[in-house]
């Protein structure tokens, strides 16, 4: 039969950070970058792969769309797209370039692990579907995402303490509650 091409997995931020060009990270199990910062991988094109983190991340993308497993996405607006760890993506060819204001969040499963988030990241129905929803979101939602996204970067680039832990995972929380 047809072999099977190699998934290509990606266990840590600072190997997503590393394979598109991203500066280091400033804390090993979170990080927010924005997406013109990051440099296209062609050694990830056609190619599955899952990054074993999860994902949100907001496109700004005016037109144009973004095709993922079996569904095509819009991005006319504001749109999030949520991964969970080990989830398998190929990209056929780069999405259109993401203008200023797209931006991801990666968090590693050890980062909540112990926290109630941990235990309850599972209700947050967009990581459990194997089609990948997309929301849309409102000017006023986007500006509360923003202020929290702000207050995560923030957090992790401070000196990191069980303390700010403590106020990256809520912020996280906070987020996905929105969401």
């Amino acid at each position: 039969g047809k072999k099977m091409k190699e998934i290509k997995r990606v266990k840590t931020i600072s190997e997503v950070h590393e394979s598109f060009g991203l500066p280091k990270p400033k804390h090993p199990l979170v990080s927010i970058h924005r997406h013109e910062d990051m440099v296209k991988n062609d050694a990830f094109l056609n190619v599955p792969f899952c990054i074993e983190l999860y994902q949100l991340s907001y496109k700004m993308c005016a037109t144009g769309s973004f095709r993922y497993g079996r569904n095509s996405y819009d991005f006319q607006e504001g749109t999030i797209v949520f991964m969970r760890p080990s989830q398998v993506v190929t990209f056929t060819e780069w999405p259109d370039e993401d203008p200023t204001g797209g931006w991801t969040l990666l968090f590693h499963p050890d980062l909540i692990r112990k926290s109630e988030l941990g235990r309850n990241i599972d209700h947050y129905g967009f990581f459990s579907y194997d089609a990948n929803e997309a929301l849309h979101i409102s000017e006023e939602e986007k500006q509360t995402l923003f202020d929290i996204k702000d207050k995560i970067i923030k957090e992790y680039s401070l000196n990191i303490d069980k303390h700010s832990q403590k106020l990256i995972i809520s912020n996280i929380e906070l987020m996905l509650d929105y969401c």
